[in-house]
């Protein structure tokens, strides 16, 4: 028969520092845990992706914007794209050179993309005419409506 508690009449265990300092360190364990475990399973385990549908249109620009002649740069999916008036049609190519990363400019005297930083050119489909690119431009399709310019994603 054990002695009654005067503090504790009714006999129930009370927790003692020990058990106490146990849950708190089992308590911030598990959030470490958690904390460095659930990134590294996304990243052994990621997400699928969800595909975008073809077809899809994005507004660029409008025609007014670009005189004849003239290119306009624009952003497209955060990459810069020259959308270049020549010829009576729209031609967008991407405005980053495939040789270093450069800007690229659109020369308006001789018709080119032009890369101001190692004297690259490039024709208005992309075409590498002179200087080190070992590849073309990323060009894009383009449809124009109602005076709205909109690159479609292939």
């Amino acid at each position: 028969m054990n002695p009654q508690n005067p503090d504790n009449p009714e006999g129930v265990e009370q927790p003692t520092r020990r058990s106490l300092l146990t849950w708190v360190i089992l308590f911030f364990t598990s959030l470490s845990a958690l904390i460095i475990g659930v990134p590294l399973l996304r990243f052994l385990f990621p997400p699928e992706r969800v595909i975008e549908k073809r077809g899809r249109k994005t507004f660029v620009a409008r025609i007014k914007d670009i005189q004849k002649g003239r290119a306009k740069t624009v952003l497209y999916e955060n990459s810069p794209v020259l959308l270049i008036n020549y010829g009576g049609s729209i031609r967008a190519v991407s405005a980053i050179c495939t040789h270093m990363g450069c800007f690229l400019r659109w020369d308006d005297r001789a018709g080119q993309i032009k890369c101001p930083c190692h004297y690259a050119a490039f024709d208005i489909d992309g075409e590498v005419l002179s200087g080190p690119p070992p590849r073309p431009l990323k060009t894009f399709k383009v449809e124009v409506t109602h005076g709205k310019i909109f690159i479609v994603k292939d």
